[in-house]
């Protein structure tokens, strides 16, 4: 079974997170639920993995795993298992990803790992609002979204506006890192966003497509890999966002969250998440603590609010953010 191949969680692991996994897959044997072949639990996580294209020993070990590998051959040509995997973790603001491809050793002719979202798992998109889609992110050009409609009429890509992702080619082959905003069905206002009900107390289902593309590869990974055509929900695999064991140190539910990647080129966003309208001061700040850039003073409704860093020399440097109380901060390291 899939499920149990796909989190990396055992009987020798100690944490209360692995426990509760753990307990989480035993109630769905207990209970004689049984998984289907693209159905996927995703497991909640207190430690949200740094997005900086590197998979880091212990960051993702709790994730669930997805071999997305175009074993069928979809473009004419089959891959091999292990070509291509995604890992996914998330909590009550993000879905991350993790896109491990050996099959691509050449991280600069657009690397291209992608992503379909039916937020609701309807299996079909909306007929009129324009909330669900695909998301594509191209090593050498960014990210981009189109809103898909009931009838398969789409806007094409467009420019998402949020940027946090991270491409690295260290290992020999293309890895990225991405994340993607987790927003109340309210406050979903596009397809780069997940319009769900899940929290730490309720489990939710989105339906996915995953995909890998590459321009000397072709087509490298194809998730479900029976799915046909690729922008019809109807054949999707589902994600199911496991509900946590609680709130880590007793924390209350809704907190605002502060985003941004860990090493960026030039110009780069970072996106700014509130459970509830509130004042707030963002700024970025050099090494020495004096302040470059002011990026908001205001008050901001609730949802995730996206926003431009103009760039800077090469450095490190601090996001801090002050809002309903609480003070938020980032460490960005920027390379030229």
């Amino acid at each position: 079974m899939p499920y149990l191949s796909g989190l990396r969680a055992s009987s020798r692991c100690t944490t209360p997170l692995a426990h509760f996994i753990i307990a989480t897959m035993t109630s769905y044997l207990i209970t004689g639920i049984a998984l289907a072949q693209f159905q996927v639990l995703v497991p909640p996580t207190t430690k949200p993995p740094t997005i900086d294209g590197v998979l880091t020993a212990g960051e993702w070990d709790s994730a669930a795993v997805v071999d997305i590998s175009d074993t069928l051959g979809v473009d004419g040509n089959p891959e091999d298992p292990g070509d291509c995997l995604v890992y996914a973790l998330h909590n009550i603001y993000f879905l991350y990803l993790a896109f491990d491809c050996p099959k691509d050793t050449v991280l600069t002719d657009h690397s291209q790992p992608s992503v379909a979202l039916d937020d609701d798992n309807s299996g079909t998109w909306p007929s009129e609002d324009t909330t669900e889609g695909a998301n594509a992110l191209g090593s050498d050009n960014g990210w981009f979204c189109s809103w898909w409609l009931d009838d398969f009429t789409s806007s094409g890509w467009y420019p998402s506006g949020l940027v946090v992702y991270s491409f690295s080619g260290g290992t020999g082959h293309v890895v990225c890192e991405w994340v993607i905003p987790l927003l109340g069905p309210i406050s979903d206002s596009g397809p780069q966003f997940i319009g769900t009900s899940a929290t730490y107390f309720q489990e939710d289902t989105i339906g996915v497509h995953l995909f890998y593309a590459d321009e000397a590869e072709n087509l490298i990974g194809y998730w479900p890999q029976n799915l046909s055509p690729w922008y019809d929900p109807a054949g999707y695999g589902d994600f199911i966002l496991l509900p946590g064991e609680g709130v880590a140190e007793g924390e209350p539910g809704n907190l605002p969250s502060l985003l941004a990647p860990s090493v960026v080129r030039g110009e780069f966003r970072v996106v700014l998440f509130l459970p509830g309208e509130s004042p707030v001061s963002l700024a970025l700040y050099s090494s020495t603590g004096a302040m470059v850039a002011e990026l908001s003073r205001g008050t901001l409704g609730p949802g995730a609010h996206a926003f431009s860093v103009p760039e800077q020399p090469s450095g490190a440097f601090f996001l801090r953010a002050v809002t309903g109380g609480r003070v938020l901060s980032q460490r960005v390291v920027i390379i030229r």
